[in-house]
């Protein structure tokens, strides 16, 4: 059921305590969120090619660098306009990272 006058925010978190840090992780994994597009896709029958999809995958990748703010702050100010290869880097080591990780999980978890 939808409520047209519901209204929902979200407000990131402020930097986060190391404890929590391997939970939002997973939380915001692309693991998670891919299999719940797949559910949601089965579920309300909607296409592959619908444009929420990408847009959300854009959103959650950039949600999930939060606690590299300050590594990309420093990158920006010492490097300026020469950052953006190594914020680059920084992205795809962090993508790299997070599969690693939730796949290294999920890999522990089947042998309990």
């Amino acid at each position: 059921f939808f409520e047209p006058c519901a209204r929902v925010s979200y407000i990131p978190p402020p930097p986060l305590d190391p404890h929590d840090l391997d939970y939002f992780r997973l939380r915001w994994s692309e693991a998670w969120t891919k299999a719940s597009f797949t559910r949601l896709r089965q579920k309300w029958r909607l296409s592959r090619r619908d444009p929420y999809f990408p847009e959300h995958l854009r959103w959650l990748r950039s949600h999930r660098r939060l606690p590299l703010e300050q590594v990309q702050k420093k990158l920006r100010r010492v490097l300026g306009r020469l950052a953006g290869w190594p914020l680059l880097g920084l992205a795809l080591y962090e993508l790299a990272a997070n599969r690693w990780s939730v796949r290294d999980r999920q890999r522990l978890s089947s042998r309990a």
